[in-house]
């Protein structure tokens, strides 16, 4: 690697964090992800001696069954993700494991339809939120550009102006947009460091960004309209959007880097969404950090 992340003090120790939590993470949960998808299609196997065995079972009853399984897992889908982003993803994703066992072998009791409607249901409940909460547990071992370059090497480069829907961002769009909001408040990073005196911290988030970082962390609570300026309205070509991309990361670090050791908390940053609104150099890291992952989310969401 020559990129200038490579020189920065403590990025061979990073890089090494990271490859241990590839290996430890990622054959684990795929492991897990490979029991979650044959957990949702099972109960199409198991009709085929349900219906036969079983008084009162058929094409109905399973069914049903099956559709409540996803209105369990839809109720709790995203208040099981809000919940390990605020409290705890390994006791969470633990929970998530025991209950979804437990409700699993219930079912070698069901004898009734009754029976198989609540455990389906509960099935459903118990499992809910595994899925986007392991993606928003990578979020925290695999920073940004590693995952960019895991969705490009996913799909391609000829892929990634596709869009999913009319309206919809593809994800060449999606990352040329979080160039354009990088670069925005790259320059303004630079002015408030220069004029902040020295501080190791700790740092207190103001309450603009509190809000901010709330709104945005995703899954996204509300549809929020990107301003103008900040539209990707000509994106560049599927060669270039990665390397365009990790160039931009590149320049996001360096100002982190140069923020290390400042009191990012005491000076103040115009937003450059809304000229009239001030937070914190610290407060827009943290928006900043958030906006990065809500439309990395909305990326990865455009290739499911």
């Amino acid at each position: 690697m020559t990129t200038a992340s490579t020189n920065q003090p403590g990025s061979a120790a990073l890089d090494s964090a990271r490859r241990k939590a590839f290996w430890r993470l990622l054959p684990l949960l795929f492991l897990c992800y490979v029991i979650a998808y044959v957990d949702r299609t099972n109960v199409a196997i198991a009709k085929l001696t349900m219906t036969r065995d079983l008084p009162g079972f058929d094409n109905a009853v399973i069914g049903l069954g099956a559709g409540l399984f996803f209105i369990g897992y839809f109720l709790l889908e995203i208040p099981g993700t809000l919940i390990v982003e605020r409290w705890s993803a390994r006791k969470w994703i633990c929970r998530i494991m025991l209950t979804w066992g437990v409700m699993a072998a219930l079912t070698a009791f069901v004898t009734k339809p009754s029976h198989f409607y609540v455990v389906r249901f509960l099935l459903g409940l118990a499992e809910a939120g595994f899925f986007p909460g392991v993606v928003v547990y990578l979020t925290h071992w695999f920073p940004t550009r590693d995952r960019a370059r895991a969705l490009v090497s996913r799909i391609g480069p000829t892929r990634l102006s596709e869009r999913p829907a009319a309206g919809d961002w593809s994800v060449a769009e999606c990352f040329e947009h979080l160039n354009m909001t990088t670069r925005a408040f790259l320059p303004r990073w630079r002015e408030a460091c220069a004029a902040a005196p020295r501080s190791d911290g700790p740092y207190k988030t103001d309450l603009w960004g509190k809000i901010l970082a709330w709104t945005l962390e995703p899954p996204p609570k509300f549809r929020m309209p990107t301003t103008p300026p900040f539209q990707p309205a000509v994106t560049p070509s599927g060669e270039d959007v990665l390397p365009r991309f990790l160039k931009c990361q590149e320049e996001l670090l360096a100002a982190l880097e140069a923020g290390r050791g400042l009191a990012l908390d005491r000076v103040k940053v115009r937003s450059p969404f809304q000229e009239k609104m001030q937070y914190s150099v610290w407060s827009s890291f943290r928006i900043s950090a958030a906006h990065h992952r809500r439309h990395m989310w909305q990326a990865e969401r455009v290739v499911r």
